[in-house]
């Protein structure tokens, strides 16, 4: 049978397939069974375990070497009950004390042998090698005292230090850009540190970061020895994911030369699925790890990542409650108190808070509502075509400003950060946070990712020594949690929008778009309690138009629905904002006129009503003209909206019986006739 030697599938560090790496490292042997339980291939220096040579393996049975071992077939039917990664057996073979470590992956059983190692100065004390179980309790009760994802990390990387008694032990969280921070380290004397340093996304590159999800501790005992050949005839390349002695990569070993480095040892942080960061261990001599201390090490971290997922799944509990909160509020104001601009603003300046924005800006019903700092109008109206013209889906954002956006400086300070809601078509909110300049400290310069050229080979980085970096246009980038809020708070206003709509038809005059009695009633009832007083009072105009049957008669219905429409439109000309005007069915109107000082302003505004509707209509290219009778009464405290229209009417009947075309107040009010009376 002809033998093969399988080389590595290396080419550039940042793209190669690394678990195709061709060799194991020397301090182990490797072999390899088919499903037949069958030796297929063998690393090329077994014989210093097994005292036969690889190719005296192939095609042998499992039992013809291992007569006294059960078969390992059962390590495929482990993984089917989702029981993966490495199992240990320890096994007596002549004067040899052995470890094999076995897993099953990608249709073989791959069969790992270290010699046993005994209890070496500056590892576990004696009493904890022995108890390792004791250990990962230990660990683990320290963690449940921890009430934070990064003191929990730290926790695992003091029991990581004490179980390998390496030189230098980090804890590297990743961060947005994949590229990782030293937030705690565990150092001997002597040994030069890096807490609060940065290192760049390539010196753990997405190859390598894929790997650490599903082999989730590492072991490089000599930075300086040279990997060992594996034979394995066959034209596919040997899957090394899951293997302990996996070579590493030529260019990850030059890495750890040019730091100093001659033995590492990297466990894995993998919450829900992600690679949260990494403990790592540095030794400057060469160093061998217990297969069990490995293990005990990975399962430490796998504990320390269920704790970190669930302080992390508290910690977005807790926020998803509070946007809940604040979305239940908003949804009871608007309705309770209507979208007042008033209403609108606070309501936004909540949601902004509730978001950690610095600004908010709001386009609402055809008004623009602005809380907290905001760029001027010119850049803002700039952001507004970028996030719609740029949109991907409904909620969006960006943590660090585009390259369109950068020439304005205000842009630059004040939405370095942006969160865009487009509600609908017409209504959106968009939430800014300011730019955060901050001062890195790299390990070594960092090498960009985009300064590499693809197709070439990546050099490891020959300088460790700090290097500082001031970032720019940049903000803290919107958690996930947030974009959730954003997309439930994005359907609350829609359902709003849609009850305003509906409540606004259910609340107005469907032909000429002003209110009808009901809004008439809810604004009274709204205002009595708070515009009536020793200083102010609340009046009530009812007006009814003369000669408008006429009009009907001669030009036909639709000309009078024009007329009405048009004698609304010339008297909310001239009313204020907080007045409403009301048709009430007919050719009859009602106005609610709040905080008003005098008789004689309500005179004089009865006689700019009446000049404005006697205006000629113009119907069929004729002119015709009405004119209208209108009666004021005061609504006092404790009054009705149909008593003081009552009193109205009164008055109104009054001057319609008096010939109309005018104005009367209810003789009964003795309100002031004018300010300061």
């Amino acid at each position: 049978m002809p033998m093969a030697l399988t080389d590595p599938v290396f080419t550039d560090c940042l793209t190669a397939p690394l678990h195709l790496a061709g060799g194991i490292q020397p301090h182990g042997g490797l072999l390899v069974l088919d499903d037949q339980q069958r030796f297929v291939g063998a690393s090329t220096n077994i014989a210093e375990w097994l005292d036969k040579e690889a190719a005296q393996l192939i095609g042998q049975p499992w039992q013809a070497i291992f007569p006294s071992l059960p078969l390992p077939g059962a390590l495929k039917e482990m993984n089917h009950l989702g029981i993966a990664g490495s199992h240990l057996r320890a096994l007596k073979l002549g004067n040899r004390d052995l470890v094999l470590a076995g897993h099953h992956w990608a249709n073989r059983t791959l069969i790992e042998i270290e010699y046993r190692q005994k209890h070496i100065e500056g590892e576990l004390p004696d009493e904890l090698a022995q108890s390792r179980g004791a250990l990962l309790a230990a660990c683990t009760a320290a963690l449940a005292t921890q009430s934070t994802p990064e003191q929990a990390a730290e926790c695992l990387m003091r029991h990581i230090a004490l179980s390998t008694g390496f030189d230098r032990v980090i804890l590297l969280q990743f961060l947005h850009d994949w590229h990782g921070k030293v937030i705690a380290e565990a150092l001997k004397p002597g040994i030069r540190g890096y807490l609060g340093q940065h290192f760049p996304a390539n010196d753990i590159p997405q190859n390598a970061r894929s790997l650490y999800v599903i082999k989730r501790q590492r072991l490089i005992a000599d930075a300086h020895a040279d990997p060992v050949p594996i034979i394995h005839p066959g034209s596919e390349p040997l899957d090394l994911t899951h293997s302990e002695l996996r070579a590493a990569h030529p260019a990850h070993i030059q890495y750890m030369k040019n730091m100093g480095v001659a033995a590492s040892f990297s466990v894995s942080i993998v919450v829900n699925g992600a690679l949260w960061g990494l403990v790592v261990c540095h030794s400057l001599q060469p160093r061998r790890l217990p297969f069990a201390v490995r293990l005990l090490c990975e399962h430490m971290a796998n504990t320390a990542a269920l704790h970190i997922g669930g302080l992390r799944q508290l910690g977005r509990a807790n926020a998803r409650h509070e946007h809940s909160m604040y979305r239940a509020r908003l949804k009871q104001d608007l309705q309770t108190r209507g979208p007042t601009d008033d209403a609108i603003h606070q309501q936004l300046e909540r949601v902004r808070q509730a978001f950690k924005a610095d600004g908010a800006w709001a386009y609402f019903r055809r008004t623009d509502y602005h809380c907290g700092q905001l760029p001027a109008t010119e850049p803002l109206n700039d952001l507004k075509r970028w996030l719609q013209s740029n949109a991907t889906a409904p909620v969006h954002g960006y943590n660090r400003i585009p390259d369109d956006l950068a020439r304005h400086g205000a842009l630059v300070r004040h939405a370095s950060g942006a969160l865009h809601i487009q509600v609908d078509d017409d209504n959106f909110i968009v939430l800014l946070r300011h730019e955060q300049p901050e001062n890195i400290e790299w390990a070594g310069p960092p090498d960009k990712p985009d300064t590499h050229i693809p197709g070439t080979a990546l050099s490891p980085r020959r300088s460790f020594d700090a290097w500082k970096e001031q970032t720019q246009g940049q903000a803290l980038p919107w958690e996930d949690y947030e974009y959730e809020a954003a997309s439930e708070l994005r359907i609350l206003l829609r359902e709003l929008l849609d009850y305003l709509q509906l409540e606004q038809q259910s609340l107005t005059d469907p032909l000429t778009g002003l209110g009808n009695r009901q809004q008439l009633q809810n604004y009274v009832e709204k205002i009595s309690l708070t515009e009536s007083g020793p200083e102010t009072f609340v009046a009530i105009f009812l007006i009814d138009l003369d000669r408008f049957k006429p009009v009907n008669d001669t030009y036909g219905h639709s000309a009078g629905d024009q007329v009405l429409i048009e004698a609304g439109q010339r008297m909310s000309h001239l009313l204020r904002d907080s007045d409403l005007l009301a048709r009430l069915g007919g050719d009859e109107f009602a106005i609610v006129l709040p905080r008003q000082k005098s008789l004689d302003a309500l005179r004089a505004l009865g006689e700019r009503l009446i000049q404005a509707i006697a205006r000629p209509y113009r119907l069929d290219q004729d002119n015709t003209r009405i004119s209208a009778s209108i009666g004021a009464a005061v609504l006092e405290p404790g009054m009705t909206l149909e008593m003081a229209l009552h009193n109205a009417d009164m008055a109104m009947y009054r001057m319609k019986h008096g010939g109309g075309n005018g104005f009367a107040l209810f003789e009964g009010d003795t309100r002031p006739t004018h300010p300061g009376a």
